[in-house]
């Protein structure tokens, strides 16, 4: 009898315990993509999933957007003087939401090559720091975030390159990409567990007990 009024006790704790204010969650998605942007206006979509209401109440939504740049080239002299070589290369994103921008970003740079005869040259560079927006929601503007399914937030990319070459024999090959990323963490209060599961449970076990007591 002891045994079962000590468990019925710390059940008792539990119940108590369980039924105070739960404490803050967190839950994140993230999603990225990389064009090419070789189509004027190319466009793409960045996907995050909304939040499941059956995990609580929702208290602010942060949302992180970001964007890099990078290219390749590659650069083949088959004369038999040097080539010089001078390219420019414009690159620009945009990222929106419906008809709101949310990021928009743009970099431009000019490279020049010696590219000696019958030799081959190989080249490559990427924006070293990305370009980063952080917008954090609360208030009626949680609403759109909550539900089944994803939020889809549109990309647009541009890229464009102007070429000069002198001397030689040369062709040039070139990738020019664009790289996107999003990344939403949702903070939000769990829904508590319903204060009388822990007691029903305590009483099962209190019966079990007091079951096996009388078949021993």
């Amino acid at each position: 009898m002891r045994n079962m009024i000590s468990l019925f006790l710390a059940a008792a704790a539990l119940t108590a315990t369980m039924g105070g204010t739960a404490a803050a969650s967190l839950i994140s998605y993230t999603d990225s993509l990389t064009t090419d942007g070789y189509v004027e206006g190319d466009k793409g979509s960045l996907s995050l999933s909304k939040f499941d209401p059956a995990l609580g109440t929702l208290t602010s939504v942060t949302l992180i957007l970001s964007d890099y740049f990078s290219w390749a080239a590659q650069m083949v002299n088959n004369g038999t003087t040097s080539a010089h070589l001078t390219r420019t290369l414009d690159q620009s994103v945009t990222i929106q939401d419906g008809n709101t921008t949310l990021l928009s970003d743009s970099h431009t740079s000019t490279s020049s090559w010696t590219v000696a005869p019958r030799q081959t040259v190989t080249a490559a560079s990427a924006t070293s720091t990305p370009n980063t927006v952080q917008v954090v929601l609360a208030g009626s503007d949680l609403a759109r975030f909550i539900g089944s399914g994803s939020l889809a937030y549109d990309v647009f990319a541009d890229q464009s390159e102007t070429l000069s070459a002198k001397g030689g024999n040369s062709s040039f090959t070139s990738m020019h990409l664009v790289t996107t990323a999003a990344n939403i963490t949702y903070n939000y209060t769990p829904t508590p567990i319903t204060p009388a599961l822990p007691l029903f449970l305590s009483g099962l076990a209190c019966l079990g007990l007091l079951r096996r007591r009388r078949q021993i």
